[in-house]
């Protein structure tokens, strides 16, 4: 994280870095973040969750209102830039997956990831949202 070497040969059930607070069909995944800070969190869920865990993780994120961030399996770590570099092949040389604010980003031997302050563009279908504020149509 940030040049320095934070975690090591801890085997972890998934990584996955946020900008904001939410991710995937709005599950609050990491309640801390702030979106405009110019920095990312990267969420580590230590050991091999499995699927209850996975279940709790998820739980938490939607029912519990974020409260997995306070798990003692979970680290969550803050920062301008990570690398990732998996220590173990999965089968195959299928890829390794990375999530990144809940949209999945696949990678073989390293991830390298940098937030740029102030540079978030945001992309909506300026017809359907005039319409939908009822600004700016022209009823015929």
């Amino acid at each position: 994280m940030d040049g320095k070497l934070t975690y090591e040969n801890e085997p972890s059930g998934f990584v996955m870095s946020l900008q904001g607070q939410h991710g995937g069909n709005g599950c609050l995944l990491s309640p801390l973040s702030i979106i405009n800070d110019g920095l990312s969190e990267l969420l580590i869920v230590k050991g091999r969750p499995g699927p209850s865990g996975m279940l709790k993780f998820m739980n938490g994120s939607t029912k519990g209102g974020g409260v997995q961030a306070y798990d003692k399996n979970i680290q969550v770590l803050r920062g301008e830039s990570f690398k990732v570099v998996p220590k173990r092949e999965i089968p195959g040389n299928a890829p390794h997956i990375f999530a990144i604010d809940g949209e999945p980003l696949y990678f073989q031997k390293f991830l390298k990831y940098e937030s740029v302050p102030e540079a978030l563009d945001v992309l909506v279908d300026f017809d359907i949202l005039m319409e939908s504020q009822n600004h700016f149509i022209k009823k015929h």
